[in-house]
């Protein structure tokens, strides 16, 4: 065979082998991405010999990246960096010791994953991989199943919507002289005042954009004294920061949003929650 022929060979054979190698390299990783977290042991077996359960409940393990850490009642029992061949039948795991009785020793196992379900298989450091999931007596394997931890429940996050609701007291911005203003939310309805001129105010309804940065403030004017405004939208941005309530708005009709709090030809209002 020439080279040329051999060049060919050589190419169509990596050619081959690529979408298998990628392919293989995906499943490690989406492997390695479900052991990510805390688990808990269900069992374990060392050498043949269950472990006590008092010693079984004290026994955790984390993995974060590539590598897993299992203490017992807090303190570190070993870490191990973690290489995965899930193309393997059974699935392959190998353990490089960097903490523990056997650190700098690589243990070599096999695994399986389902769902929330951990096992695994290790050979003694030096021996050969199993082949099965059994510990007997004088084998040297551990054989282990753990449970992923679920995170506890958190509290939902508080919506805007509600921390807005009640009646805010302050002071408009826009040119000069500033001037007190008030503005009452009550669900997704505003009632808004100028404090200082009583022909000035707006009702209506209003709905937020918490995904935005800033957050939008989006309020549909129902009531006014100006007819040209009656039925248009409001484009505003706001925050609150210690307490205080900002709201920067453009013209009743400006599709646009402001981008800044201190907008050029926008009217901002600046307002703290008034006590029950």
């Amino acid at each position: 065979m020439n080279t040329l022929q051999n060049a060919l060979l050589i190419g169509l054979t990596l050619l081959t082998a690529a979408p298998v190698l990628a392919e293989e390299n995906e499943a490690a990783k989406k492997d390695l991405a479900a052991l990510q977290g805390e688990w808990t042991m269900v069992s374990g077996s060392a050498d043949g010999q269950p472990m006590p359960d008092e010693m079984r409940k004290q026994m955790k393990r984390v993995c974060k990246g590539d590598e897993t850490t299992t203490t017992m009642n807090g303190q570190v029992f070993f870490k191990a960096k973690i290489t995965l061949d899930p193309s393997k039948k059974p699935k392959t795991i190998d353990y490089q010791m960097t903490e523990g009785f056997t650190k700098g020793k690589t243990q070599l196992g096999i695994y399986e994953l389902d769902g929330d379900t951990f096992k695994s298989c290790f050979a003694k450091p030096g021996a050969e991989r199993p082949s099965d999931f059994t510990s007997q007596p004088g084998e040297g394997r551990t054989l282990s199943v753990w449970k992923r931890e679920k995170p506890a429940a958190s509290a939902p996050a508080k919506s805007d919507v509600a921390v807005l609701q009640g009646t805010w007291k302050g002071r408009v911005i826009q040119d000069n002289p500033e001037h007190p203003c008030s503005l009452t939310i009550s669900g997704s309805n505003y009632d808004f005042r100028d404090d200082a001129d009583s022909n000035v105010w707006y009702k209506g309804t209003f709905t937020l954009r918490e995904d935005t940065t800033p957050r939008q403030y989006i309020a549909l004017i129902n009531e006014c004294p100006f007819p040209r405004y009656v039925g248009k939208t409001s484009m505003a941005i706001y925050r609150v920061e210690d307490g205080t309530l900002t709201l920067t708005a453009y013209e009743p009709g400006n599709s646009e949003v402001p981008t800044a709090f201190d907008a050029t030809d926008a009217a901002r209002i600046e307002v703290k929650k008034k006590n029950p």
